[in-house]
């Protein structure tokens, strides 16, 4: 993908951070009902992040190669947030689980796309380290599921916090 088609898109990018960091700050500070919270505003920012994904990935079809990556990572995301909202019960006992499996993902998906896809833009470092730090917070997901709510809570809020604010940064210095 090229810098002047990321710049034309940095809106895409710059949104969803804004999304997540609107997401952190409601986990991190919403004291009562925290896991309907919860529930709710992943499902409400997973199928955001989604729509966002394909509407720039269909944007952005005769401009890179690789913008179908967008479309599958856009399905995958609107899909999780269809399972959130129609099975909410079970989305409480799994939410950890379906976080985990979405950061990995998401983690695997920014690495590959920092080192593959977007290789002259100088920004990619902040991909990268989204990347991993998404594939760590997958993998503590992984081996504590029991940890309480609240742990997990604050832990999926500080992950949404640092990758809003990495794609803000990321989508700010793309269009700059």
């Amino acid at each position: 993908m090229t810098r002047s088609t990321l710049k034309k898109y940095w809106w895409a990018i710059t949104s969803r951070g804004l999304l997540a960091i609107l997401f952190a700050i409601f986990v991190l500070f919403w004291t009562k009902g925290v896991l309907e919270l919860l529930i709710l505003m992943f499902g409400l920012f997973v199928l955001a992040s989604g729509l966002i994904n394909i509407f720039s990935a269909f944007g952005a079809k005769g401009e890179h190669d690789q913008w179908w990556v967008y479309i599958l990572k856009g399905i995958f995301e609107i899909v999780i947030g269809i399972i959130t909202f129609t099975y909410p019960a079970i989305t409480a006992v799994f939410l950890v689980y379906l976080i985990a499996i979405w950061a990995l993902i998401l983690g695997i998906v920014e690495m590959w796309l920092s080192s593959t896809i977007i290789k002259e833009v100088a920004e990619r470092w902040v991909l990268t380290t989204m990347g991993i730090f998404s594939i760590i917070i997958a993998i503590l997901f992984f081996i504590f599921p029991l940890s309480s709510i609240v742990t997990i809570t604050w832990l999926i809020g500080l992950f949404a916090l640092i990758s809003g604010i990495g794609m803000v940064i990321f989508g700010l210095e793309i269009k700059r």
